[in-house]
């Protein structure tokens, strides 16, 4: 066959056989493929360098290349009947009404009946002449079938003038796997398809099982499928053919590609005459079969067969038949056994497995091994595998992994296979002495079974690799050959004979599944674990009943008599040898040596009477004895040479009887009257192997259902000749060396070499009228040959639905073979669908039975009755798809439309596929421009493709979703989940489906199915790096930051689950590392890409970096490299989306709907957009369609401001259209040099480009300045869009999880922001410029860019103007903070610690304004000075330590030290600096200088030279008010230590702790102290002191600054070096100097301490004119009064929070400390019911006063405050009994006896369920989402089902025939599969809620039921009145144990985790530490002050641990 591939130029090692025969797997070079495609040229073939194995990994295949399907179609010189003309429909034909439906059938029928009753009686017709046709080329219609079929173009490689374009006129169906181009040659027409995929329907039904049986809806949906392909050929006139289970490949996505079978649409007129005629050379053997003489050994070849038939194409019946008969040989029989369960030759995951039978440790067997047991369970020992089983907790129980792993197969062939390949499988290293070193090494190693090469092929002993030996044969044989002539001379003895069937049902049998797998200890893991995902290979179970044992010859059916023995009892003790009693006869032993050989040979097969008699009289010992014969072969000998000692798994021989050749029985006595007879004599056996063999043939293969079908013959099969082989299935030549010599040489020529598939092409005799003397007339019945084709069409479909269904039972039916013909697998489903008919699903039994027609015996002439039993026209595919026949198959009634939608994504990923090759362009480095070109252009399309792709998507889901009933129709969601999730994954489509479609799926799925199937594809979307595949596409991700995305996600996943997963990547994001525009980021290198990326949040702190010591190389020797705005990929115009808000209108929206709404609004919050958002909760989220045109306002680009053309709004969605054009109509010139002059910045102009990050409210800003202007279009930055959302979220969380969640990860992030080099790096001017703030250092880094958000957050949490937990977050989380942080870098100063002290200086100048002045005073000495400021100085003048980021870092630090000090000095004012901060802290940093700068004298004698030395290290930037920018060189230079001169003792203090010990290890100490000098003296420079100097000699004045520094004249000196420098500088004005001081005095300023200065500004502007208006300006910067304190902590709130956030994170047990929190008053009455909603910020009341209240919970007040309700429901008429919320429609329903359903959030009632025939409701239980339903007890003892969407009752459940007593209460399991019912009589019923049964009643106590809760699935709680608290097993009622301590009868029952907490009628509050028996229990009494009046109802908030409890006073309380 790959002769013909030479026409296409592919080689031979790029192409892998398929099971179909004419269609190949190749791997191909994209470059290649386009060409084909684009060009339409059939180009030089491109080859793959270093193909060693076939590439199965994306990364072996390689970028360039891709694998393609490639299907062959032989071109033949015939004459064939022409296609049927083509019936083009014009639209898409709607769904029949149901009266037209009437009309059609009825016509239908009409017709039929006419049409049959005229053919049955009428005498007149004339017998039917037929019509008469023209025939036409076979070559033609193929063209024309290919182009009907595939639509694609036609490469002609002969005349490239007769390529065919393709063709528009046909819909290509999508389930027909699309052919990209076909290619024309000389003698074939190749078609080459792409996508390729990797599974078949086959290996689903037969590897993966479990993926279609779980539920009957995804293989209906294939049916479904199947149908509408088989719809669209039919309407196109063509037809699929006979296809089978292995041409319809699918995904996991449940979506199905076809391969039609092209050649069935032929009929062709005659057949050719093929010549018979073969040259008999000596091929003869291989060509017509070996001629065998007397001992079965061929006459030509010498081989050696076991098969007394050979079978050529037998089925497994007729198989199994003949190897119990003992015609075919074991390995035959095994051989076939592999094919049938789907293994392949030559695949290391599936290959064929056989058994070991010997341990090899003699020459005939002997050690045989136990075929009762597996090799695993032989070689692993029976404990470890019962261990295996019992303590699996990742896997299912499961004592065996594989029979045969890839792995073993590797080792076995390790001697032919490349080193490549086993350095890859087996172990990356080389290394020979692993491989076992010989075969019984091997066999005594591996617990897998063997493979047919060990007895086949000697070849795998001699080795391809130098330094690996070949493997080593036992020393009893001579060599390879001769060791697998014995090897399967074992493997056929009687021994093995006799037992093989206990192995075959071990691998391919009945002790497979079930207790049988259990019993044997074979429960393998590929069958138990249910996999859904789709694999190639795997175990399959064939035989499903024990396999019957091979017909043994029993001694005493011979033609000779046996011969008896009688035993004489001997004085002797026998030997225990089995052939004891008889004397061996002097033979020699070389004679007996000879004969062995022999009698094994013999044994296996022949076994007449007569073989068996000569065999009997030969006296000699037991064939299977040891022979010593020879010394060397000794039996201690040989096992010492071969394997060790005994192996216990193989039974030596000795202890039974063998073939031995007499039967010993004791003597009889006549006196006793006993005859013996041999113990051997089993008259009975041969019945009962009879017995055993007919009941496994009649259950396995029904031969007697299937003789009623007389089969058609199959038609005439031209076979290949090279198809004969010698040995049947597999066989010995396969391997043997002797045949390769004999291998057929191919000759390529137009031939017919080609095997033609005539089953399907149809013969039909045509009569030649006799005047036609044309060959191209005939006259022929046309109608009736398509007409009979189409019958065909749907038996086919009859078996397919047949394999799909019934795969178990038709397996030993051959069903895995995908090359039978039609008429055999028709057969096989008619016995299977007439003996099996009630394991036939009842969803197809009357499809299927309709289709196959089981009664209809006669195949020849089939045909489907005229009108059928349900009165409907014979089938067809029009008939199957019509909606309201669906009682032919029920398929659901959304198939149609999630059809649709499917099948639209499908299309675009074809496009999108093809768009990848198209595009491809390998560049070699000298066309990198034109291939950026080309990217972008490909980056556009695809963007557009999955653009266009969501919409349609967002608009087919929305009408899918629309009438999808969550409650029945799960499994239509769970078939489109997978799609929605690789659209989630694909990062294309990625932001885009998260924001349009995750609400639509996730609201369906429901929190927990969301979680599973949903949330790994979406945390990607926060986490990921953006990598080169996500880089491009990633522009519109801001919008995922933003609050109303992430309140979708908070509502659909639940607060928890969103809290644990999107926390830390939003922090991420403030802290600026989700910006990527800050990414370099090109579309096109040649270099290996390095994403930066410093240390995670969730890793900070488990690593520990070590920084190189000698870091001088710093940032200066590179000048600093600015990180460049993203090179954007669309034309500049199409920039982030943003969020505009336009103000008037959706204002004016906004407050009428909160006034509408009420609920969650804060009256205190000054309204702003955050908070309006909040106000709708979850409102956006929820009522999409009310709130549409907010969303559109809110989320939409706003074409107006957006500029020129506005653009098109679709009416599903707000499509976000681009700036300058809209995305639709992509303008040509993008890619184009006009477009890249925009998108891409000039690297030299890069210090004048500003760059364009908006920070305009980046510092604390005034409510009313928040408002964006409407003219002005910043950028929304990432960063800028997730402060807002965790400004957001600290609103709604309340002060614990705020403090657990959001600032304990924004100070880690805070550290983050200042980790690293490239973070302490200088901002150019105009970036500075934006972080307004106080500073005196100038000093603005990378870092405070990020760090900004960060800050801004924190300050918003704990008290900026909308001051929200106030200073007490200061003081008990960030304070502390700061002082581990620095107490941690005493230890060891690494690169986070290191980042650590810079953010903590940064944070402390950042909080001071926040402190009111008694907090600051009360903390300033203990905390801010001895655990921050003074370690820190310690730290910056070390010269023990050097710095992780060398002098940069210390630089940083020093200026970021001199700002905290400042603001504090600022704050404090004059007379506190004095006194508190000058002496340590000013004293001590000034003090460093010296160290560096020695006394002048010795500065003096130094060189100019010298002292400039090191200028290149220290480049500074100044940044300048105007504007300008000067650099320049800061004189220093690394300094002796003597040198230096010591003014002061005070300096040997400020030394630091000891550096990090591996620095020291590395470093003489003098080295380390020389480095951290050198750093100091770049640091430490005139500038610094200048800089230090001035604002604090300005503040406190010259006289306090002499009393405090101890070096004030040298630090002057400094500074006058300095000006005198800088005047030689132009350019540069000093905002200070040294003479403003010298004339005037100190000015006095004023302190905050004491006064009250409201906020002025927020930016200070040093000016020398203005300076004594100065101070007090500067004072209202750095103090801050919070005005709006209601949310502050104090009191009960302080304490609780304290002791919240100092628990540790794994704590999480309730402790109940009766702190009073809040109190809710408002009823009047006592507090039926409390239902607390997930988002814990609100809860919801009912009561006796007829009211149901709605509450925020919010912290407010010292804990005694009272809070009012936001909302009161006041429509019922009696008192409230019960309310619920129904999570999925967010919808409360709350009953007064009439059930009432309304819109909590819109304050709408939806209607009341009242009616007199409906009885009075006590409780309402519903269920968890995405469930509709509400069960309700009603007093009469029964429980209704309510379904909220239609509003109303739709059943109703007994509980038990005659109630008692109503019921009490109702508990849900979690998972919504049971309902329990507690009654007032003490039972409970538990019954299931899909079905309505009950699953278990009982009498769990005395007196009536209080309260039931569900634990888990599994266990439920119960309280009684009798004071018991009792766990029961739900399915069987059985009592548990009971949770002791309860005094009194225990009303309120809430589960917390696993803790369980009560309430009792006595205001007792219980808490149980766990659910068991011994569970710990505390209980504690509620006291007066905390909880007035007696306790009626509690709820639990899971996350807070708060409990509300309500009261019969009317109030509720909340308490911790």
């Amino acid at each position: 066959m790959e002769n013909i591939f030479e026409e296409l130029g592919i080689p031979k090692k790029h192409l892998k056989k398929t099971v179909t025969e004419n269609r190949y797997i190749a791997l191909v070079h994209k470059q290649w493929l386009k060409s084909l495609i684009k060009h339409l040229q059939l180009t030089e073939f491109i080859e793959k360098s270093r193909l060693d194995a076939w590439p199965s990994t994306e990364e072996e295949i390689g970028l360039s290349w891709v694998k393609v399907f490639v299907t062959v179609l032989k071109k033949r010189d015939l004459k064939v009947i022409p296609l049927p003309r083509v019936r083009l429909s014009t639209k898409a034909e709607d769904p029949l009404m149901f009266s037209q439906l009437m009309q059609y059938i009825s016509q239908m029928n009409y017709k039929n009946v006419w049409k049959d009753a005229y053919k049955k009686y009428s005498s007149t017709a004339e017998p039917y002449k037929g019509t008469q046709v023209t025939l036409v080329d076979y070559n033609d219609v193929l063209r024309d079938i290919i182009i009907r079929i595939h639509g694609c173009p036609i490469v002609n490689t002969c005349d490239p003038d007769l390529s065919l374009e393709a063709s528009k006129q046909f819909d290509v169906n999508v389930n027909i796997l699309p052919s990209v181009c076909a290619v024309e040659t000389l003698n074939a027409f190749f078609l080459i398809h792409i996508p390729y995929f990797e599974h078949s329907l086959r290996d689903c039904v037969t590897f993966s099982p479990a993926l279609l049986e779980k539920c009957y809806s995804k293989p209906l949906f294939i049916i479904y499928q199947l149908i509408k392909i088989l719809k669209s050929l039919h309407d196109s006139s063509l037809t699929l053919g006979d296809i089978n289970l292995s041409d319809i490949y699918m995904t996991e996505d449940m979506w199905i590609y076809i391969f039609p079978q092209i050649s069935s649409n032929i009929y062709i007129q005659e057949l050719p005459q093929f010549e018979t005629k073969i040259a008999n050379t000596v091929q003869d053997c291989r060509k017509l079969g070996h001629k065998f003489d007397n001992n079965w050994k061929c006459e030509c070849c010498g081989l050696q067969t076991y098969d007394k038939v050979q079978i050529s194409n037998e089925s497994l019946e007729n198989l199994c038949q003949l190897w119990i008969e003992g015609q075919i040989s074991n390995f035959t029989y095994i051989s076939a056994l592999n094919q049938l369960s789907g293994r392949k030759l030559g695949d290391p995951n599936c290959h064929y497995v056989f058994p070991w039978v010997t341990d090899f440790a003699s020459y005939c067997g002997k050690n045989w091994r136990d075929l009762k047991k597996s090799k695993y369970r032989l070689n692993k020992g029976d404990r470890q595998l019962d261990l295996t089983y019992d303590n699996s907790q990742t896997q299912v129980p499961h004592h065996v992994s594989d029979v045969l792993s890839p792995i073993t197969y590797y080792v076995y062939m390790a001697r032919r296979t490349p080193r490549s390949v086993l350095c890859k499988n087996v172990r990356t290293i080389w290394v020979p002495a692993e491989y076992p070193s010989s075969i019984q090494r091997m066999q005594e190693w591996t617990p897998d079974e063997c493979i047919p090469e060990f007895y086949t092929d000697p070849s795998v002993f001699r080795s391809i690799h130098d330094d690996l030996d070949d493997l080593e044969v036992p020393p009893w044989s001579t060599g390879p050959e001769h060791f697998i002539e014995r090897h399967r001379a074992l493997l056929e003895s009687s021994h093995v004979s006799d037992r093989l069937h206990h192995w075959i049902d071990l691998t391919f049998g009945y002790k497979l599944t079930g207790n049988a797998a259990v019993k044997s200890k074979n429960v393998c893991l590929h069958l138990a674990d249910d996999h859904t995902h789709l694999t190639k290979s795997g175990l399959v179970q064939l035989f499903s009943h024990p396999h019957p044992p091979k017909n043994v010859s029993s001694l005493f059916w011979a033609k000779t008599p046996a011969k008896v023995f009688v035993n004489k009892p001997s004085k002797e003790r026998a030997r225990d040898r089995s052939s004891s009693s008889v004397t061996t006869q002097g033979t020699s032993k070389s004679d007996e040596d000879e004969h062995i050989g022999d009698d094994l040979a013999t044994d296996s097969f022949n076994r007449s009477s007569l073989d068996l008699t000569k065999l009997l009289s030969r006296s000699r010992s037991s064939l299977h004895e040891e022979q010593s014969s020879k010394p060397s072969r000794s039996p201690s000998n040989q096992r010492s040479s071969s394997v060790g000692p005994k192996n216990p798994s193989f039974t030596s021989h000795v202890l039974q009887k063998t073939k031995s050749n007499q039967i010993s029985v004791p003597l009889s006595t006549l006196s006793t009257g006993v005859i013996y007879l041999p113990k051997e004599y089993k008259p009975e056996q041969a019945l009962d192997l009879l017995e055993k063999k007919h009941s496994f043939v009649s259950k396995t293969f029904h031969p007697e259902r299937g003789k009623a079908y007389s089969s058609e013959p199959d038609e005439v099969r031209i076979k290949d000749t090279e198809e004969f082989a010698v040995q049947n299935a597999f066989t010995n030549f396969m391997f043997s060396e002797t045949f390769k010599d004999f291998k057929p040489k191919l000759k390529a020529t137009k031939s017919h070499t080609f095997p033609l598939d005539n089953q399907d092409m149809f013969l039909r005799s045509y009569q030649r009228s006799p005047s036609q003397k044309l060959e191209s007339q005939v006259i022929c019945n046309y109608s009736n040959i398509i007409s009979i084709r189409r019958v065909r069409e749907l038996q086919v479909l009859g078996c397919l639905l047949m394999e799909i269904f019934m795969v178990k039972q038709l397996r030993a039916m051959g069903a895995n073979d995908s090359n039978l013909s039609f008429s055999k697998r028709l057969k096989s489903c008619l016995t299977i669908l007439k003996s099996c008919k009630s394991d036939i699903p009842r969803c197809v039994f009357y499809i299927v039975n309709l289709l196959l027609q089981p009664d209809n015996t006669d195949l020849k002439n089939f045909s489907y009755p005229v009108v059928s039993d349900l009165g409907l026209p014979p089938p067809s595919a029009h008939m199957f798809l019509e909606p309201l026949l669906h009682c032919l198959i029920p398929f659901s009634r959304h198939f149609p439309s999630l059809y649709t939608l499917i099948y639209t994504l499908k299309d675009f990923q074809n496009i999108a596929a093809e768009l990848n090759v198209l595009y491809h362009f390998d560049c070699n480095g000298e066309m990198c421009s034109e291939y950026e070109n080309l990217e972008k252009t490909k980056i556009l399309l695809a963007q557009n493709i999955a653009e266009c792709k969501v919409k349609s998507c967002a608009k087919h889901l929305e009408s899918l979703l629309g009438d999808l009933n969550t409650n029945t129709d799960e499994k239509i969601v769970n078939i489109l989940v997978p799609h929605i999730k690789e659209l989630i994954e694909n990062p294309v489509t990625s932001v885009l489906v998260a924001w349009y479609l995750f609400e639509h799926i996730s609201r369906v799925l429901g929190p927990t199915k969301t979680a599973d199937c949903l949330l790994d594809s979406v945390l990607k979307l926060y986490e990921n790096e953006p990598n080169d595949a996500h880089l491009p596409y990633i522009g519109k991700i801001a919008k995922l930051y933003h609050h109303s995305f992430l309140l979708r996600l908070m509502v659909r996943l639940g607060l928890k689950c969103f809290l644990d997963n999107f926390v830390t990547p939003l922090v991420e994001a403030v802290g600026g590392y989700k910006d990527y525009d800050k990414t370099e980021f090109i579309l096109h290198t040649h270099s290996e890409k390095v994403s930066k990326r410093m240390s995670h949040l969730k890793t900070m702190y488990s690593e520990n970096m070590d920084a190189s010591v000698s870091d001088d190389s710093s940032a200066s020797d590179k000048q600093p490299t600015l990180i460049l705005v993203k090179k954007d990929v669309k034309s500049s115009s199409d920039e982030e989306i943003q969020f505009e808000f336009e103000e008037d209108k959706e204002d004016e929206q906004m407050k009428s709907l909160i006034e509408q709404l009420e609920l969650n609004v804060a009256s205190d919050l000054p309204f702003n957009h955050s908070t309006a958002e909040e106000a709708l909760d979850a409102t956006i989220a929820e009522n999409i369609d009310q709130l549409r045109n907010i969303e559109e306002l809110n989320l939409q680009l706003n074409e107006e401001v957006a500029g020129t053309n506005s653009g098109i709004v679709s009416p599903t969605i707000p499509i976000p259209s681009s700036y300058h054009q809209n995305v639709m109509n992509i303008s040509c010139d993008i890619g184009s040099k006009k477009s890249e002059s925009d998108s891409f910045l000039d690297k030299k102009s890069l210090n004048s480009q500003e760059f364009n990050a908006d920070s305009s409210n980046s510092s604390v800003v005034s409510g009313s300045q928040r408002q964006s202007s409407k003219n002005k279009k910043p950028d929304t930055k990432i960063s800028e869009m997730s402060a807002d959302s965790v400004v957001w979220l600290s609103h709604r969380l309340g002060p614990v999880l705020t403090a657990r969640y959001l600032s304990r990860n924004l100070l880690k992030m805070l550290t983050l922001c200042y980790v690293g080099k490239e973070n302490l790096m200088q901002l150019l001017d105009e970036e500075a410029e934006e972080l307004s703030d106080i500073s005196i250092a100038a000093c603005h880094i990378v870092g405070d860019q990020n760090a900004a958000k960060v800050m801004e957050c924190l300050s918003s949490i704990a008290g900026n103007i909308e001051a929200l937990y106030g200073e007490q977050l200061i003081l008990f989380q960030y304070i502390p903070h700061m002082s581990e942080l620095i107490l941690l870098c005493k230890r060891k100063l690494t690169l986070n610690l290191e980042g650590g002290l810079i953010s903590c200086l940064a944070l402390l100048k950042h909080i001071i304004p926040y402190l009111s002045d008694a907090m600051l005073m009360d903390q300033l000495q203990d905390v801010i000075l001895k655990n921050i400021l003074h370690p820190t100085v310690r730290l910056l003048g070390s010269t023990k330590y050097t710095f992780p980021s060398g002098h940069i870092a210390r630089n940083v630090l020093a200026r970021k030290y001199l700002d905290a000090l400042y603001v504090l000095s600022i704050r404090l004012g004059t007379d506190m600096t004095k006194k508190y901060l000058a002496v340590p802290a000013l004293q001590r940093f000034f003090l460093i200088f010296d160290k560096v700068h020695l006394s002048d004298e010795f500065k003096n004698s130094v060189d100019k030279d010298d002292f400039i030395k090191c200028a290149d290290n220290s480049h500074f930037v100044e940044l300048r008010r105007d504007g300008t920018t000067t650099e320049w060189a800061v004189g220093g230079r690394p300094v002796q230590i003597s040198h230096v001169h010591l003014k002061d003792s005070e300096l040997a203090d400020s030394l630091s702790p000891p550096v990090s010990t591996e620095l020291a290890a590395g470093l003489p100490q003098e080295s380390i102290i020389n480095l951290a000098l050198e750093e100091l003296s770049v640091v430490f420079t005139p500038e610094l002191a200048h800089t230090a100097y001035l604002p604090f000699l300005k503040h406190i004045g010259a006289e306090s600054l002499e009393i405090s520094l101890k070096n004030n004249g040298n630090i002057r000196d400094l500074c006058q070096n300095y000006e005198q420098e800088i005047r030689v500088t132009p350019n540069v004005v000093p905002q200070l100097t040294l003479s403003d001081f010298n004339e005037r005095k100190t000015v006095t300023t004023s302190s905050s301490i004491g006064s009250n200065i409201a906020l002025v500004g927020n930016r200070i502007d040093v000016q020398t004119e203005n300076f004594d208006s100065l101070n007090s300006n500067l004072l209202s910067l750095v103090s801050n009064r919070m005005e709006n304190n209601t949310r502050h902590l104090r009191g009960n709130w302080l304490a609780y929070w304290e002791h919240e956030i100092g628990r540790s994170e794994k704590d999480n047990m309730f402790n109940f400390k009766q702190i009073k929190l809040q109190t809710f008053t408002g009823h009047t009455h006592s507090v039926k019911c409390l239902y607390v909603l997930d988002n814990e910020n609100s809860f919801m009341s009912g009561s006796r006063d007829k009211t149901v209240k709605l509450w925020s919970l919010r912290s407010q007040g010292d804990g005694f405050s009272t809070s009012n309700c936001q909302w009161t429901y006041s429509a019922h008429k009696k008192s409230i009994l019960s309310l619920t919320f129904v999570e999925s429609m967010r919808l409360v329903a709350s009953c007064d006896s009439i059930v009432h359903i309304w819109d909590p959030f819109m304050g709408a009632n939806l209607g009341n369920l009242e009616s007199s025939r409906f009885s009075p409701v006590n409780v309402l239980k519903s269920m968890p989402a995405p469930s509709t339903l509400i069960f309700a007890a009603t007093t009469d003892g029964t429980v209704k089902v309510i379904d909220t969407r239609l509003l109303s009752y739709i059943y109703e459940l007994k509980i038990c025939a005659n109630p008692s007593g109503f019921i009490r209460c109702l508990a849900i399991s979690p998972s919504g599969l049971w309902i329990a019912a507690g009654q007032s009589s003490g039972n409970i019923t538990v019954l299931d809620t899909r079905t309505g049964l009950v699953i278990s009643n009982w009498r769990a106590h005395e007196s009536e039921v209080l309260q039931v809760v569900a634990y888990d699935n599994s266990t439920l709680i119960s309280s009684g009145l009798d004071q018991n608290i009792s766990a029961w097993n739900v399915s069987d009622g059985k009592f548990k144990f009971n949770m002791r301590g309860a005094t009194e009868p225990v009303h309120c029952l809430n589960i917390y985790n696993n803790e369980l907490i009560s309430g009792t009628t006595a205001n007792r509050i219980g808490v149980y530490t766990s659910i068991d028996r011994d569970a710990s229990f505390s209980s504690t009494k509620l006291r007066s002050d905390a909880f007035k009046g007696l306790l009626t109802s509690m709820a639990v908030l899971p996350l807070n641990r708060l409990l509300l409890l309500g009261a019969d006073t009317g109030n509720i309380n909340l308490l911790c």
